[in-house]
């Protein structure tokens, strides 16, 4: 009893990979986010549990909604991205 005929390939395997890049996936997601990223990197160390990966989470999305309504809401994300530890302790004493 024969099967259905397979499928033949086509293209080499550089073409299908660029193929695929170019093509939306079918759940309709494109990229994942760099903190989710983070987050579940972070979780699967160990260095997170679940319940601080989903705390995390929703507080990103609170404040992207909140950032629709009034865009100076996310100001303190890009000043935070500068600090490094010695200015944290200087304004702020460890």
């Amino acid at each position: 009893m024969e099967g259905p005929p397979k499928k033949k390939r086509r293209g080499g395997h550089q073409q299908r990979l660029a193929q695929q890049k170019a093509e939306p996936e079918s759940d309709g997601r494109c990229e994942t986010s760099a903190l989710c990223l983070l987050l579940l990197n972070l979780f699967a160390w160990g260095y997170f549990s679940p319940q601080r990966v989903q705390q995390i989470a929703e507080m990103a999305v609170k404040d992207i909604e909140k950032s629709k309504e009034d865009p100076r809401i996310l100001e303190d994300l890009y000043t935070g991205k500068t600090w490094n530890q010695r200015k944290a302790c200087q304004q702020y004493p460890c």
